[in-house]
């Protein structure tokens, strides 16, 4: 015969959770304390008679936490109410991103062939900053005496009035040189004797053809 479409199609009883976030399969993010007390109860059948003062013990301790929650929820108003359960949805999506982002990158770095997980030794090994506050070549050794060889140290840049006593110092050094010079000609004895011939002598080494112009002359 015909198919009533309108029959509703059963569903599978396993419910499968879709989303980005596969934490909700593994497990589920409980921010307090709070735990059934069916499931309390299973754990109570499973326990020894020793145990179950202590477990009939926390129960009590957490019925009296949760009226105390109910009776700081009743003085609050309906706009408060709601920003705390917002503020619990809010820090329960960040757990489970962060668990998420985490178990991702984690999967990432073991599909590397060579390597795998790589970050325990990246957390072992000193960062950039760390490195770069070796500036100078001399407070950098590599254990080669070819290149760890003493570097000098680059001069001060000088202010102006040290320049200008170096120049004075200068000028100084050479009109004393000058002066020496003219002392040891002026106690020559061939000097003496002829210094006409001895200027001619000096002229004709060094500047021969201003010495024949001035022949010329005379």
């Amino acid at each position: 015969g015909k198919i009533n479409k309108k029959l509703a199609i059963k569903k599978s009883e396993a419910v499968t959770v879709k989303g980005p976030f596969p934490i909700y399969k593994a497990k589920v993010v409980n921010l307090s304390d709070e735990i059934d007390e069916c499931t309390f109860k299973k754990e109570i059948g499973k326990t020894d008679n020793s145990n179950i003062q202590e477990s009939v013990k926390k129960l009590e301790a957490r019925k009296q936490k949760k009226l105390k929650i109910k009776a700081i929820q009743k003085k609050l108003s309906k706009k408060e109410k709601l920003k705390l359960k917002k503020e619990e949805i809010l820090k329960k999506i960040d757990l489970t991103q962060k668990a998420f982002k985490e178990d991702k990158a984690r999967k990432k770095r073991e599909k590397t062939v060579v390597t795998g997980d790589l970050k325990p030794l990246i957390d072992s090994l000193p960062s950039l900053d760390e490195l770069f506050q070796f500036k100078t070549k001399a407070a950098l050794k590599t254990g080669v005496p070819k290149f760890d060889r003493k570097v000098k140290s680059k001069p001060k840049p000088k202010s102006k009035l040290q320049i200008k006593e170096q120049k004075i110092q200068k000028k100084s050094i050479k009109f004393r040189k000058r002066c020496n010079n003219v002392m040891k000609i002026l106690e020559n004895e061939n000097f003496k004797k002829n210094p006409r011939e001895m200027i001619a002598e000096h002229l004709k080494k060094s500047r021969g053809s201003l010495f024949d112009r001035l022949m010329k002359v005379e």
